[in-house]
């Protein structure tokens, strides 16, 4: 046994020193030419190392928590991004000093005290993102440890939703206290005067060399805990197995604890000595580029290598200052990043990608809906349910828009559009198993094509909105190519930076928003102006119902049924004979081209593809919005829809409504992984269970769980071609007696 193990070993070793030399090519061709081509080339190398640093430390968190959890952190740079913004508030309010009653906002303190102060805010904020990561992990991560990685990375990514809402909640608290000084920028540069000048225009402060310092050493030190340490090799078994690693005296939990507690140092130290560094406090949210960045870096590190994924941050960093100092559209870096994600993970051994793509497993919470069994269907207790049902939701739908103000009817059908995209999010996460976070990028190619065939050919609706649908199937296709390799949380991260690169490479001022127009016109349906908001909303609503009406045949036909059994299990799916590569590409397809529709129309509904309303942040939301709905029933993207417009009703439409549905989103997968539809479910078969026991009906699902009166499961009898029951010998049947004695026959 232990020959095997330690030959299995030194293949995954092999692998990886394979994957490294690869990634390590891709660096250095990239630098190389970033360096050939960029102007300033002193001020990109040094202020490019510098930002480097900062992303360094935060992709090493991000691979030393998926080294010991097999989970990649989403929330890896909001937990340092709240301690920054704490600590700009406090150096800008003086809130130590004033809280001694030494000093006060906007009042003069010795320069003895406020740099006692500045340095006592830098190590208190640090010390808090360690103890933000071990409640994310206690409260979060522990009880989804049986769930499959997917689960566990979706859940860190509402973590850092709400942690964004606490970040600003966190910046308003002070910014009450002292009104007037909420527009002023804190300067959290170091009040120490030491520099480095390269050159005669490049200085680089006390804070930019702290960077790097803290770095190297920061590297230097995890990496020899790692190799010399025992509780550095524990954390790596510990990831591999846990059963395992517990029978020969491992605690996973405490080995786990520790490793998301460096990482959280390591945010923490990324977000302050950031602060120092360019001298402006934490902005609480973090941007999409900016998490790409980071992604990518671990990325080419095989999520696995620390002192390759620090490499790759400094790259990336410098490529970074080379697009700023060059006066180059953001959509150039965002490609750049994408191709780097997708290269270096096809270029990677075979056999390493599937045996991580098979760890991280599939998005398996999604519980499919029973639908109403026969033997209850046609009973009236049933029928008039379901008459009622359907009619209230029609009505309720039907009405609103005359109940609703013209700006709220144009919300409402906006939202209607967000459940469109939820039903492509149903078929490729639901069913397929894949989590996309960029599928709101496949609605951006939808929506830049239907502007461009408007502005350029002066087409009408029907003639632009479905080539954009069909632009985008094709998107989605050469996206699910390298996909049938690229899976589980690698699709994930790839998905998200395809949504950056559609948003900057369409809509950037110097690329694809010199070919769109800057407006469109409302289309008119059967002779009606669809400037009228009630039109528009029933247009989309008939878009919807049809869309929806599509997806459920789909889910009845062999396809849908072979993309769930492959969801469950691929190779019970592939002895049957089905070809899954061709139904995920299916699955691709189909996805895309639902995506790129509500793209169409969501641009027609803004007014114009160019007006800012594709970020890859609304990617985020929506996939949120649809796990809350339930990805197991057709009509959970539109319940998620309907909690969506409820939590922006309750709070403010920006982060607030964010914050609420990622809380909900924790909330179900640790106690409802199917959603609000799960809900909905079970109080309807509670119904349906009252209704089978009053008419005296046998209903194996709701006679108390499947089972019989005396607790036992309850077998379906064996029936005869003329449909009379089949004798079953008495000794054959299951009862309670005890077993006959030696030579006796029952």
């Amino acid at each position: 046994m232990t020959a095997v193990w330690t030959s299995r070993r030194r293949q995954a070793g092999a692998l990886l020193q394979r994957t490294t030399v690869v990634s390590t090519a891709v660096l250095a061709v990239l630098f190389i030419m970033v360096m050939a081509t960029a102007t300033q080339r002193t001020a990109v190398l040094g202020f490019g190392v510098v930002a480097g640093c900062s992303l360094a430390l935060q992709a090493m968190g991000v691979v030393l928590v998926y080294r010991s959890s097999r989970v990649v952190n989403l929330a890896q740079v909001q937990v340092g991004a709240i301690t920054a913004v704490l600590f700009g508030e406090i150096v800008r309010h003086h809130a130590i000093l004033r809280g001694l009653g030494l000093g006060c906002d906007g009042c003069p303190a010795s320069s003895g005290a406020a740099a006692t102060e500045y340095g006592l805010a830098a190590v208190g904020t640090i010390l808090l993102a360690p103890l933000l990561a071990l409640v994310l992990y206690f409260g979060l991560m522990r009880p989804l440890a049986r769930a499959s990685r997917l689960v566990g990375t979706v859940a860190t990514l509402a973590a850092a939703t709400v942690l964004t809402y606490a970040a600003e909640l966190v910046a308003k608290q002070f910014d009450g206290d002292t009104p007037g000084l909420g527009a002023a920028p804190p300067d959290t540069r170091p009040p120490v005067q030491a520099s480095l000048h390269l050159g005669s225009a490049v200085v680089l402060n006390f804070g930019s060399l702290l960077t790097v310092g803290v770095t190297l050493l920061a590297l230097g030190l995890i990496v020899v805990f790692l190799r010399r340490a025992r509780l550095g090799r524990a954390i790596r078994a510990a990831a591999d197995n846990e059963d395992r690693a517990r029978s020969l005296g491992i605690g996973p939990v405490g080995v786990q604890a520790l490793v998301w507690t460096v990482a959280g140092l390591l945010s923490g130290l990324a977000a302050v000595l950031d602060s120092m560094s360019t001298g402006v406090g934490g902005a609480g949210g973090v941007p999409v580029p900016v998490l790409v960045t980071i992604l990518a870096a671990a990325v080419v590190a095989s999520l696995d290598s620390l002192p390759l994924a620090a490499l790759a941050a400094v790259v990336l960093g410098v490529l970074q200052q080379a697009v700023i100092a060059g006066n180059v559209d953001q959509g150039v870096r965002d490609l750049v990043l994408f191709g780097v994600i997708v290269g270096v993970l096809l270029l990677r051994p075979r056999e390493l990608t599937g045996r991580l793509a098979a760890a991280a497993g599939a998005w398996a919470t999604s519980r499919e809906t029973r639908p109403i069994p026969p033997a209850l269907r046609d009973l009236p207790p049933v029928r008039r349910m379901r008459r009622l049902t359907v009619g209230g939701v029609a009505v309720a739908v039907l009405a609103l828009p005359w109940v609703l103000s013209p700006g709220g009817t144009g919300e409402a059908g906006q939202l209607i559009t967000y459940g469109i995209v939820g039903l492509s999010l149903l078929v490729l996460s639901g069913w397929a198993g894949q989590i996309s976070l960029g599928q709101f990028g496949l609605a951006a190619v939808g929506a830049w094509v239907a502007s461009a065939l408007a502005g350029s050919a002066h087409l009408p609706f029907w003639l632009t909105v479905p080539p954009g649908a069909a632009a985008g199937a094709v998107t989605a296709l050469i996206v699910g190519l390298p996909a049938l390799r690229i899976r589980g949380l690698y699709l994930a991260i790839t998905t998200l930076a395809f949504a950056e690169l559609a948003q900057s490479l369409l809509f950037g001022q110097k690329l694809g928003a010199t070919l769109i127009p800057s407006s469109l016109d409302r289309p008119s349906v059967l002779g009606l102006q669809g400037s009228d908001e009630r039109v528009l909303y029933y247009l989309v609503l008939a878009i919807a119902a049809a869309c929806a009406v599509a997806v459920t045949g789909m889910r009845r036909s062999r396809t849908g049924r072979a993309l769930i059994a492959s969801r469950e299990n691929e190779q019970a799916t592939q002895a049957f004979g089905v070809n899954l590569t061709r139904a995920r590409l299916q699955a691709f397809v189909i996805s895309g081209f639902l995506a790129a529709l509500a793209g169409g129309v969501f641009a027609y509904q803004i007014g114009g593809a160019g007006s800012g309303g594709f970020t890859p942040e609304l990617s985020e939301k929506l996939f949120l919005m649809t796990v809350v709905g339930g990805l197991g029933a057709v009509a959970g993207p539109f319940l998620g829809v309907l909690f969506l417009a409820l939590a922006t009703n309750l709070v403010d439409a920006g982060a607030g409504s964010s914050a609420v549905l990622a809380a909900a989103v924790i909330v179900l997968l640790l106690s409802r992984p199917g959603g609000v539809a799960q809900v909905v479910a079970a109080i309807r078969d509670a119904f349906l269970r009252r209704v089978a026991d009053r008419y005296h009906v046998e209903v194996a699902a709701y006679s108390r769980g499947g089972v019989s009166g005396d607790g036992r499961a309850q077998l379906a009898p064996k029936r005869l071609a003329g449909g009379a029951t089949a004798f079953v010998p008495r000794r054959y049947r299951l009862d309670r007696r005890p077993p006959a004695p030696v030579g006796v026959r029952r």
